[in-house]
């Protein structure tokens, strides 16, 4: 048996979030093949969906690498946390949208300011989930959050892109996503995770992209709006989303692909990072100020 204290961020910052966890993802991956893993909370006291989504992710990751869905377990927790964990879907790994009524979901949350983790298929097929999850996001922004209709229409907007670009480029067999409002902080967090190909792996693929060969590279072409479709059209989805975020919402953006991380915050600070370990897929975390005057969300759309 292994016992793993999960990392507590030094303060409520998205890139403190990050950091914190991605040393625990790190023992993870490192510890694919322990046979009983136990995580201890006790330093935990709160939890913001970018530390709590990669983590579970990873714990899936791992359960399915040993075939085993009981493999990782929390220690013993407070009956708040607890309570909050499973609310939120952390035992099932997120609320697997292929097996539930989505209209359902949406009445059980109306009124709240969280949309649970839901795993949703990457298929094509899957394309009426998807919209049914826009949905759900619609109505918790307009009817908890009671943003602004350019507010929410930027929020379906960024959410829609990184889905698609999940569905159309990642061969990721599943998607996580995870939203909460807090109306007393001001502001939105969502983070979305696919376990696909990467942007490297994507690039790769294309004889016109072989002289991307790392990570960081490759997560710069993408944000400078690379594209790997034919001709010379570019990738305006990713570049939109960073600008919108960053210049029109102000606010604080971290993508993570392969080993390869980005981080800008809302006062322009901005860094790439390389990743002591390799994470199979791509995590894309936003913070966004609720409450921004003289936001035109047509300003942002290509």
């Amino acid at each position: 048996m292994a016992f793993l204290q999960l990392s507590k961020p030094r303060n409520e910052e998205v890139i403190e979030q990050i950091t914190a966890t991605l040393k625990t993802v790190y023992w993870l991956i490192e510890n694919k093949d322990e046979n009983d893993i136990v995580l201890d909370f006790g330093a935990i006291d709160y939890f913001f969906p970018s530390y709590i989504l990669p983590l579970i992710v990873q714990i899936d990751n791992i359960e399915k690498h040993q075939q085993n869905e009981e493999l990782v377990t929390p220690a013993e927790l407070d009956i708040n946390l607890l309570g909050y964990l499973n609310i939120i879907g952390f035992e099932t790994k997120g609320i697997i949208t292929d097996n539930i009524s989505l209209t359902e979901l949406e009445d059980d949350i109306s009124g709240k300011n969280y949309i649970p983790i839901l795993n949703f298929s990457a298929s094509f097929a899957e394309e009426n989930c998807r919209n049914q999850i826009l949905s759900i996001f619609n109505r918790v922004l307009l009817e908890r959050a009671k943003l602004s209709s350019n507010y929410y229409s930027a929020i379906l907007y960024i959410i829609s892109e990184f889905t698609d670009n999940i569905v159309q480029h990642s061969e990721s067999e599943r998607g996580w996503i995870f939203c909460q409002y807090y109306k007393s902080k001001g502001f939105l967090e969502v983070c979305i995770i696919d376990t696909g190909i990467s942007f490297l792996g994507s690039y790769q693929k294309h004889d016109e992209h072989k002289s991307i060969t790392n990570d960081v590279d490759a997560l710069k072409n993408a944000l400078n709006g690379l594209s790997t479709k034919p001709g010379t059209e570019r990738g305006h989805g990713i570049r939109s989303n960073y600008d919108m975020i960053i210049n029109g919402l102000l606010g604080d953006f971290v993508l993570i692909s392969g080993s390869a991380m980005y981080h800008k915050d809302r006062l322009s600070n901005e860094q790439y990072y390389r990743l002591p370990f390799h994470w199979k897929g791509t995590i894309l975390s936003i913070r966004i100020n609720s409450d921004i005057s003289n936001f035109k969300y047509y300003n942002f759309v290509k």
